[in-house]
């Protein structure tokens, strides 16, 4: 039974999964190939143990910060589809100006967003442009999903 209900799932997966994938449709007899996208998330931490409670240097990390291009690289060679979900605090308030006439809108707005933020957007700027097909996911939400997330102009606010 649990092998019949495996199987059953397995091809179900195969139809819908195949079906947003590039060649095919344009007249090329190409089949259609998914396509082939990982998610930035690098989850590190050193909770393998509750020790750190003790010591008081528990951590927990989602993304990669420090070598953000590193990470991106490795995530490359693996994908034809460039992924981001954006799961941090969004810069909103960094664009709730107008640039003064003849400024650069993209200096303007760079300029009023913390350099380590901005870094990490450029980092995924190269990323995008170097794989044929990109999705981009945006939430106003809270990493938790049980709040909406905080603004943010700088690191101190």
């Amino acid at each position: 039974m649990r092998s019949a209900i495996l199987g059953i799932i397995i091809t179900v997966l195969g139809i819908f999964g195949c079906g947003g994938g590039s060649g095919g449709g344009d007249g090329n007899d190409e089949p259609l190939r998914p396509l082939m996208g990982i998610l930035q998330f690098r989850i590190q931490h050193n909770l393998r143990d509750d020790s750190c409670v003790g010591r008081g240097d528990c951590f927990y990390s989602i993304e990669e910060d420090d070598q953000t291009a590193a990470w991106l690289a490795q995530i490359a060679a693996d994908s034809d589809l460039a992924v981001l979900h954006w799961d941090r605090a969004v810069p909103w308030l960094a664009f709730d100006a107008d640039p003064p006439l003849g400024t650069s809108r993209i200096d303007f707005f760079d300029a009023r967003i913390d350099a380590n933020l901005l870094d990490w957007i450029n980092a995924f700027a190269v990323h995008f442009a170097a794989l044929p097909f990109s999705y981009l996911a945006v939430t106003p939400l809270h990493g938790l999903r049980n709040k909406l997330e905080r603004c943010r102009i700088d690191e101190d606010l």
